[in-house]
């Protein structure tokens, strides 16, 4: 016999169906697709694509569909991903289709849109912010009738669907089965009606409630998530330089980036401590670096073509330019897909591969005093500087240090290595000699031109004959720099550099720091 189900308690609890998020490719074709925004069986495809590059989506959706019902992380992605969203919610969903209405009207959703540009990663990290927000603004008086609302509607389309089978065998083959079979079936086709009816009854109360709650709190919560999400714009566009800079230190191919690559990157931002301001700080640092290099008065300027790249304005194609200000929705959104790709054409001129061939070596200080926000932005800078040594073909190599020190060879990066670098901290005292006599012989050993940019927080005294022999020797075969940045020191400690930048704070006066890019780039 069918067993009525119990009503759910006043924490929304009890039948809870498999949420649409753990479908898989093998069986999407299979289950009723619920959802807010409409979407179909290869919507749902882009969003298999989110999770596997960022499986801490899917973990958000489905702990956020418990809270107010539905997938809410996964139809946030639709809406930001899909050119044209269109909002029609599945029964029970009704109340979170409508804020999904209110909050796709406001200005701060118009920003978080244009930080997603059709980027599937970017649309996944847009998804999160807009789910960590309704997670953060909708009260519990509300959230749990909302998903009382969603799991009496999926309780009412079970029943419905053993109801309609039943009545189907009983039409096609009523008249064979034995008197007792048809009167049990009888008997659990009235009680399924019951069950059916009640179903929808507690669905409809719950709706009420939800309705009645959104409608006490709709000015509120449309202003707060318009808040949350003219901020999260910047996030999502400073995560994506985190990733994309981290598949180019990983070796991959500049502006696109492979799924597994990009949940490797998701799984070090969220889970490091030491990587929490990294992002930020990677944006600036790319955007500062990018400006020195066009400033760059190196090179020749004959025109000899086009070249497909990360977006440059200053040697933008007169063709991508039109695409770029076009009032078409259709053409500005194939230009900003390519944007989002790195596939958007640039003038290109002779002599470019000529300019800056000398390699870069990083000394970086990871004492204990560099912890937290200076050590995300020293490493930071050495990223955005490795872009740049990437796209000229330059040697790169970073050598952290404390104590101890090691070499890290950015161009024969791998994941893993890169994993293991960005992961690394010393966390001890500083003794920089070591690591700086170590760039010197990299220099002699490779018979290579290169710049050394040496980062530091603290006084260490007079060098060490062994760097004073190494240094001397070095400038002697070929024009070594070394441009130094102390925090908190005194310059006359460094007087052995080319190029000294003394600050008191790394993070309050690091606009300062693009004299050192104009230096190296």
């Amino acid at each position: 016999m069918y067993l009525r189900q119990q009503p759910l308690d006043e924490d929304g609890r009890g039948e809870i169906l498999p949420p649409a998020s753990e479908l898989t490719l093998s069986n999407l074709w299979q289950d009723d697709l619920k959802s807010v925004i409409k979407a179909d069986r290869f919507d749902l495809m882009d969003w298999l694509d989110v999770a596997k590059g960022n499986p801490q989506a899917v973990r958000d959706n489905r702990e956020l569909g418990f809270q107010v019902g539905g997938d809410p992380v996964r139809d946030a992605f639709w809406a930001m991903y899909k050119s044209e969203p269109v909002i029609a919610p599945s029964p029970g969903l009704e109340v979170l289709g409508q804020i999904f209405a209110e909050a796709m009207q406001t200005p701060g959703y118009a920003d978080l849109r244009r930080a997603a540009a059709g980027d599937l990663l970017a649309s996944g990290l847009a998804a999160q912010f807009f789910g960590k927000t309704l997670a953060e603004i909708v009260p519990q008086e509300m959230a749990t009738p909302m998903r009382q609302a969603e799991i009496q509607a999926n309780r009412l389309t079970k029943l419905l669907r053993e109801l309609s089978e039943l009545n189907h065998i009983l039409d096609e083959q009523g008249e064979a089965l034995p008197e007792g079979v048809r009167v049990e079936m009888e008997q659990q086709i009235h009680e399924l009606q019951l069950d059916a009816a009640q179903a929808e009854e507690w669905q409809q109360v719950a709706q009420n409630a939800a309705q009645a709650k959104f409608e006490a709190n709709k000015a509120n919560l449309v202003s707060q998530i318009n808040q949350a999400a003219k901020q999260a714009s910047g996030e999502v566009t400073d995560q994506l330089d985190f990733i994309r800079g981290f598949s180019e230190a990983a070796g991959g191919e500049p502006g696109r980036v492979a799924l597994g690559t990009a949940s490797e990157a998701m799984r070090l931002l969220q889970n490091n401590p030491h990587l929490k301001r990294l992002g930020e700080f990677l944006g600036w640092a790319k955007r500062t670096t990018r400006a020195a290099k066009r400033r760059s008065k190196k090179g020749q300027t004959q025109f000899t073509g086009y070249q497909t790249k990360e977006l440059d304005p200053s040697h933008l194609a007169a063709f991508e330019y039109a695409a770029m200000v076009s009032q078409s929705p259709f053409v500005k959104l194939d230009f900003l897909s390519r944007v989002a790709d790195g596939g958007v054409s640039h003038r290109h001129y002779s002599g470019e591969e000529e300019k800056n061939k000398g390699g870069m070596i990083i000394v970086r200080d990871e004492s204990g005093s560099m912890d937290g926000a200076p050590h995300a932005l020293a490493v930071a800078v050495e990223w955005a500087l490795l872009e740049m040594a990437r796209k000229d073909k330059r040697d790169f190599y970073s050598i952290p240090f404390s104590y101890d020190y090691h070499v890290w060879n950015g161009q024969e990066a791998t994941v893993e290595s890169v994993v293991g670098h960005l992961e690394h901290f010393y966390g001890y005292g500083t003794r920089p000699w070591p690591a700086l006599t170590a760039a010197l012989n990299l220099i002699d050993e490779g018979d290579m031109e290169a710049d050394i940019l040496f980062l530091t927080d603290e006084a260490f005294g007079a060098p060490t004959k062994e760097f004073e022999k190494a240094l001397a020797a070095a400038k002697l075969r070929r024009p070594v720099k070394i441009m130094t940045v102390v925090i908190g020191a005194r310059s006359n400690q460094v007087n052995w550099a080319d190029k000294v930048i003394c600050l008191s704070d790394l993070v309050a006066e690091k606009g300062r720091l693009s004299e050192v890019f104009e230096l190296m780039v």
